[in-house]
């Protein structure tokens, strides 16, 4: 609903800002959720979970890919419509349980859904399409919600009509982020490697 009124503060938001610092967003957003967030331990997890056998790893690139290329790399337009399609998978994430089940219901088939869930996760013909939705529409909701806030930083920035000042901090902050979250690996390295030498496990 927020997004939808200001669909016009989010085309400016996205076209003032490089695709560079587009895609440092997401890679920002792709390491938090892989070390803190909802993708932690995913490729150890996801398979026994899901039943999948299908390469994990493939799976999560694949969607990855899809949205730098919708949101990073496509035109505004592209970047709008993922955003709302993001909105209609959270609107409608209960009716993951009506897929494979009768086609009024089957979000890939209803008449409401079917349009981003097919862009998103691909062909309901193809078998993957449904595993890539029940894993990783989570994921796409917490980045639509990553959006969503953005644009709220944006509007209430009070540099907000000085581009250039507004963009380097932004991009500031996130290179600041992946730094503290990569230091924050080393340490837990050493102090593993630390305890394993005074306990002798290894």
């Amino acid at each position: 609903e927020f997004f939808c009124r200001h669909i016009d503060a989010f085309k400016r938001m996205w076209r003032d800002q490089t695709p560079r610092f587009w895609r440092q967003f997401l890679r920002c957003f792709r390491e938090y959720s892989a070390n803190y967030g909802i993708m932690r331990d995913f490729e150890t997890k996801a398979p026994k979970k899901f039943s999948l056998k299908a390469n994990a790893k493939e799976l999560l690139e694949d969607t990855y890919k899809y949205v730098e290329n919708e949101f990073v790399w496509g035109k505004e337009s592209s970047a709008k419509s993922l955003v709302v399609d993001l909105a209609i998978l959270a609107a409608n994430q209960d009716s993951l349980a009506s897929m494979g089940g009768p086609f009024a219901k089957d979000p890939f088939f209803n008449k409401d859904t079917r349009d981003a869930f097919r862009k998103t996760f691909g062909d309901p013909k193809d078998n993957l399409s449904y595993s890539k939705a029940l894993i990783f529409l989570p994921l796409l909701i917490k980045f639509g919600g990553a959006i969503v806030k953005m644009l709220k930083v944006w509007l209430d920035s009070s540099e907000v009509s000085e581009e250039r000042s507004y963009l380097a901090k932004l991009e500031r902050n996130i290179n600041d982020s992946i730094a503290e979250n990569e230091m924050k690996k080393r340490e837990e390295e050493k102090a593993a490697q630390l305890v394993d030498h005074l306990t002798g496990e290894r």
